[in-house]
């Protein structure tokens, strides 16, 4: 229903917590050993291949263990762009466009079904794409968004206006 999904970050995340931010977290790399033959398993021997399938499905998976929205009700991600936060040390993070095939009720229930990770957040918040595009927002969410979250809308919006 053209919505974007964010949430409300927990009191005990030491990042960026109590604040508005976009679902996600970051790759596992033991999760590529485990796609690696018996005997092999050794970050050494970790391909390319096999670090940027982990990145791109560790989204998906965060998804899934966030919100309780199984990989099937997810599209394949697409990769928006790299997001720089000068006030965490100049970290870096990659930012996707993932689209669901459920509605925001949908996600709701999902959500307060509870996923392995429900708690690290306390709220979702689902903003119209439209509000987005026109940077009409609600102050009482920018207000509150992380760097990061600030980072994802600016480069969805680039995304959004080429298509």
């Amino acid at each position: 229903d053209n919505k974007v999904i964010l949430v409300e970050t927990a009191a005990w995340k030491g990042e960026g917590a109590c604040m508005v931010d976009r679902p996600g977290g970051h790759a596992e790399p033991e999760e590529s050993l485990k796609n690696m033959p018996e005997g092999e398993q050794a970050y050494r021997y970790i391909s390319n291949t096999l670090v940027v399938r982990e990145l791109f499905e560790s989204i998906q998976k965060e998804i899934r263990d966030e919100l309780n929205i199984p990989i099937s009700h997810q599209t394949d991600p697409e990769l928006l762009g790299v997001v720089y936060n000068a006030g965490h040390g100049g970290r870096l993070t990659l930012d996707f466009l993932v689209v669901l095939d459920v509605d925001r009720r949908q996600v709701r229930e999902l959500y307060q079904a509870g996923g392995v990770e429900a708690d690290e957040s306390t709220a979702l918040f689902f903003v119209d794409v439209e509000n987005i595009l026109a940077n009409s927002v609600d102050k009482k969410i920018t207000s509150r968004f992380t760097p990061h979250s600030t980072g994802s809308i600016e480069l969805l919006k680039i995304r959004l206006s080429k298509h």
